[in-house]
C-alpha cells in the first residue's frame, strides 16, 4: 500500500484530543451501601483520580478513536497497486521526440533510454496475456504493435525504437491512443513522456470512456536544468585563404561564467585540419556571440560549446556548418533571343549557352552538364519532341511562356489587381503598377507541379514548385508583353528566381531537416544514390543508407549530422559526392514544462521510478464504509448506555 499524501499523518495528533476528553472527565459509580460508606467513598475518590481508570470499559471511546483513525487514513490518500487483468487491453504510448533523446540524467543516460527501460521492466513483471498496443509519436503517430499478446515481441519492438528528431505531433498521438478505447472492454492507457510533451488535451475527459484508465509516467521531471545551447553558427570567407565564423550561444540570463567554444575544420576525407578554441565570459543578457578568425578553408566545420553544470542537454551544444561558396552557374537558354533576360542572368554569374528551339538537344556528358534549363517560348513544341522532353526532365526547368494574342490558350487580364503569395521567388516583390498585356491560361494538369505565387486577378502569373524533386518555375507571360524589365523589381525577381532554380546543385547542398524531402538536382549520369555519414558526426559512423534509384524521392537521414550524398551511375561507379548538414528540429530540443502535466491528479500520475503495477486504486471508499459501520455502532452504544 502507498500513501499519496503521507504528510496528512500529522492529523493523527487529533486522536490525543479524544483521549484527553475522556481522561479529564470524572465519572463515578453511584452505589450506596449501608455499611462502610465512608471507606468506599474515599476509595472511589482515589480511583477516580487515576487517569487510566477512565479508559476502562469505554466502548464509545474506542469507536470514536477508530472513526478518527479512518479519517486520518483517508486524508493520507491510501492506494494499492492495481494489476492488469488478462482481459484488459493495454495501450502503451512512448514519447520518442528529440527532447527525450537529448536530455540526460545525472548518470548520463538519456530520457529516451530510461523510458524504454522502465517500460520493458513493467512489461516483464506486470503483464501476462493482456493484448498490448504500442504507439509512438513522430511526424504522425505510428502503431508499432496492435493487440500483441506475446510480451517478448513487444519488448523487441521497444528495443528497436529510435528517437525521432523532426517535429513530433504529440496531440494526434494522444488522440489516437484515446480513440482506441471502446465500451466493450476494459482498457489501460500508459504514457511514458517527459515534461515537454506538447499535447494540449491532457486533462480533457469529455470523450474518455468509463471503461479506461489513464496513467502518466513522467521521465526526469524532478531534475533542474540550466541549458546552454548554440543558436546559430555561420561561416564565411572573403577570399580563398581564410574564413571567419560567428557562434551565437543562448544561456540563462545573468549567468556569469566562462564559455569554451571549439571550432573544428574537416577535409573531404573527414580528417581534422585544425581546431580553434576560444574562451569568453557570458554577457549580461541571454545571448553571447563568439567571433573566430583565421579559420582554414575546409569541407565542413563543427562548433561545440563545452557543457556546464546542470546542462543535461548536450545535443544542442554542437552545430555543423559548411562554407557558402560563390558559384558560377551553367545555364542552357533555349530561346530565339531575349536581351533583357540574357543581360540579367549574366550579371548574376550565369554562364549562358544559347540554343535555338529548332536545334537538337545537347548530348549528355560531363562537359555538357548544366545547372538548369530556361525555355523562353516554344515550350509546348519542345515537350512534344521526345528527345527534348527526356532531356528537359533531367534538369531544373524554368519556363517563360509566349502567349499569342487572341489565342485559345491566352487571355488578357481584365484586372490588374496583384495577389502575391509569400515565397522565396516573390520576396520584396509587389508588382504594383506593373502592366502585363497577355498571359497564358494554364490547365489544372499544368498547375499540378507547384503553387501559384503571383496572380493577376484570377489568372496565375508565376507558378513555383518541384517536379521529381527538381525546382520548376513558370512565367505565364512573356517579358516582351510587360513593362517589368524597366522596373527596379526586375533584377530582384531574376536573382531570386535563379537562386530558387539552382538549389541543390552546388558541392555544398546546405542544411536540411531530418527525414525531409529536399530539392536536390542529381547528375544526368546518376542511376542511384545513397547517404553516407561522416565518421565524426553520427553514432552510425560510416554506415550507409539504402541505395535509392534515380526515380525515387530522396529523403534526408533520420539522425542529425554531416552526410555525403553519393551518386552512382549504371555501373555503380561514383559520379559525384556532395556534403549536406542534416539537423534536428531545434524547437524539439527545448525542455519547456507542460503545465497540464504538472496539474495531473496523483491518481493519474505515475512517477518515473514506480516500476511495479500499472495503476493506483484508492481504498478511501472502503474506509468510508468502515466509518459508517462505526457510526452505527456508536449510536447503538450511546443509545443503550454501554
Amino acid at each position: 500500500m502507498q500513501w499519496l499524501s503521507a504528510t496528512s499523518a500529522w492529523f493523527g495528533i487529533s486522536l490525543l484530543v479524544i483521549v484527553a476528553m475522556y481522561i479529564f472527565k470524572k465519572s463515578y459509580q453511584p452505589r450506596m451501601i449501608s455499611s462502610h460508606i465512608l471507606w468506599r467513598r474515599a476509595l472511589q475518590e482515589q480511583e477516580a483520580n487515576k487517569p487510566w481508570q477512565k479508559l476502562k470499559k469505554r466502548l464509545l471511546l474506542w469507536l470514536q478513536l477508530l472513526v478518527a483513525i479512518c479519517i486520518v487514513f483517508a486524508l493520507m490518500e491510501p492506494v494499492i497497486e492495481k494489476l492488469i487483468a488478462k482481459d484488459e487491453h493495454v495501450i502503451v504510448v512512448l514519447d520518442r521526440s528529440a527532447s527525450m533523446a537529448a536530455m540526460t540524467t545525472a548518470t548520463g543516460e538519456s530520457y529516451f533510454q530510461l523510458a524504454k527501460d522502465k517500460m520493458i521492466e513493467w512489461l516483464k513483471t506486470e503483464l501476462a496475456g493482456s493484448p498490448i498496443t504500442l504507439i509512438v509519436n513522430g511526424d504522425y503517430p505510428e502503431i508499432i504493435t496492435s493487440r500483441e499478446v506475446q510480451v517478448d515481441k513487444v519488448i523487441n519492438a521497444v528495443n528497436d525504437l529510435q528517437p525521432y528528431y523532426g517535429v513530433s505531433d504529440d496531440e494526434t498521438t494522444l488522440s489516437l491512443a484515446r480513440a482506441l478505447v471502446s465500451e466493450e472492454e476494459q482498457q489501460v492507457i500508459s504514457l511514458y513522456v517527459d515534461q515537454s510533451f506538447k499535447a494540449t488535451s491532457i486533462e480533457d475527459k469529455k470523450n474518455q470512456s468509463n471503461t479506461s484508465r489513464e496513467y502518466w509516467n513522467i521521465i526526469g521531471d524532478d531534475e533542474v536544468h540550466s541549458n546552454v545551447n548554440i543558436r546559430s553558427f555561420t561561416i564565411n570567407s572573403e577570399d580563398a585563404i581564410e574564413a571567419e565564423g560567428f557562434v551565437t550561444i543562448a544561456h540563462p540570463q545573468g549567468l556569469q561564467q566562462q564559455l569554451t567554444v571549439l571550432v573544428t575544420a574537416y577535409d573531404h576525407n573527414d580528417k581534422v585540419i585544425s581546431t580553434v578554441e576560444k574562451n569568453q565570459v557570458t554577457s549580461s543578457g541571454q545571448y553571447t556571440t563568439v567571433e573566430l578568425n583565421k579559420l582554414p578553408i575546409s569541407y565542413y566545420y563543427k562548433a561545440e560549446v563545452k557543457a556546464m553544470d546542470g546542462d543535461h542537454n548536450l545535443s544542442d551544444n554542437i552545430m555543423f556548418q559548411v562554407l557558402a561558396e560563390e558559384s558560377e552557374y551553367d545555364v542552357l537558354l533555349v530561346s530565339e533571343g531575349n536581351l533583357f533576360l540574357e543581360k540579367a542572368l549574366q550579371l548574376m554569374n550565369a554562364d549562358l549557352t544559347k540554343l535555338s528551339p529548332s536545334s537538337e538537344p545537347p548530348t549528355d556528358s560531363k562537359d555538357n552538364s548544366y545547372h538548369l534549363i530556361i525555355v523562353d517560348g516554344d515550350y509546348d513544341r519542345l515537350q512534344l519532341d521526345s528527345a527534348w522532353s527526356s532531356y528537359m526532365a533531367k534538369y531544373p526547368l524554368w519556363i517563360i511562356d509566349h502567349p499569342k494574342k487572341a489565342g485559345a490558350s491566352s487571355v488578357a487580364p481584365s484586372s490588374q489587381e496583384v495577389i502575391v503569395t509569400d515565397h522565396e521567388v516573390t520576396q520584396y516583390i509587389t508588382f504594383q503598377d506593373t502592366y502585363i498585356s497577355q498571359m497564358r491560361k494554364l490547365t489544372n494538369t499544368e498547375l499540378n507541379f507547384g503553387t501559384v505565387v503571383l496572380k493577376y486577378g484570377d489568372w496565375p502569373a508565376i507558378v513555383a514548385g518541384y517536379e521529381m524533386q527538381k525546382p520548376r518555375l513558370r512565367f505565364t507571360f512573356s517579358l516582351q508583353d510587360t513593362d517589368l524589365p524597366l522596373r527596379a523589381e526586375f533584377p530582384i525577381l531574376m536573382m531570386q528566381s535563379l537562386q530558387y532554380m539552382v538549389k541543390g546543385t552546388s558541392e555544398q547542398l546546405g542544411s536540411f531537416l531530418v527525414g525531409s524531402e529536399p530539392a536536390i538536382t542529381l547528375s544526368t549520369n546518376t542511376a542511384s544514390s545513397y547517404w553516407q555519414s561522416m565518421s565524426d558526426t553520427s553514432s552510425k559512423g560510416t554506415e550507409k543508407s539504402n541505395t535509392m534509384s534515380y526515380d525515387q524521392p530522396i529523403l534526408t537521414p533520420s539522425v542529425p549530422g554531416v552526410y555525403q550524398l553519393i551518386e552512382l551511375d549504371r555501373n555503380d561507379e561514383r559520379v559525384q559526392s556532395r556534403v549536406a548538414v542534416v539537423h534536428a528540429e531545434l524547437s524539439e530540443y527545448s525542455y519547456s514544462m507542460n503545465n497540464q502535466l504538472s496539474e495531473l491528479s496523483q491518481e493519474q500520475l505515475q512517477v518515473s521510478d514506480a516500476g511495479k503495477g500499472q495503476g493506483l486504486q484508492s481504498i478511501i471508499p472502503w474506509l468510508a464504509m468502515l466509518m459508517m459501520c462505526c457510526l452505527v455502532l456508536e449510536w447503538e452504544v450511546y443509545r443503550r448506555g454501554l
